[in-house]
């Protein structure tokens, strides 16, 4: 099961690893992150990180966060489970927003609400610039 690190703005591949069939998709995640954050050109940092939902773990969140310098933005899936569920029926209208520079694919997306009436957007498609919002 392939893993890829790559910058949004150019394509170019900052890490890769080809892991075995029967590894867990969370494994080793933030490992990875750091090992492509440190294949960037001097002067430079990672800002910005973008994941699915095996990434969606306290230890790369609490990483991406560590310092004000050091801040790296994240966008990661998550599944949508009661918890989840709840923080978004408790967030005010407008609560979620864009990231500057991020697209969210919405024309490719089929908005429905799911049995327990929580707004989600099913990807119809790929979007090579961009991330499914929800």
């Amino acid at each position: 099961m392939p893993i890829v690190g790559h910058l949004a703005e150019n394509g170019l591949i900052i890490g890769e690893e080809f892991r075995q069939g029967n590894d867990a998709p969370g494994a080793r995640n933030l490992e990875f992150i750091k090992y492509c954050a440190g294949q960037m050109p001097a002067g430079r940092r990672m800002a910005a990180l973008r994941a699915d939902s095996a990434a969606y773990q306290a230890d790369i969140i609490n990483w991406c966060e560590k310092d004000d310098k050091a801040r790296v933005l994240f966008a990661i899936g998550a599944d949508l489970d009661a918890g989840v569920k709840s923080v978004i029926r408790a967030l005010s209208p407008g609560g979620m927003e864009a990231i500057q520079g991020w697209s969210y694919c919405r024309d490719s997306a089929q908005h429905e609400q799911d049995k327990e009436g929580v707004s989600v957007d099913r990807d119809s498609s790929s979007c090579a610039d961009g991330f499914t919002d929800r």
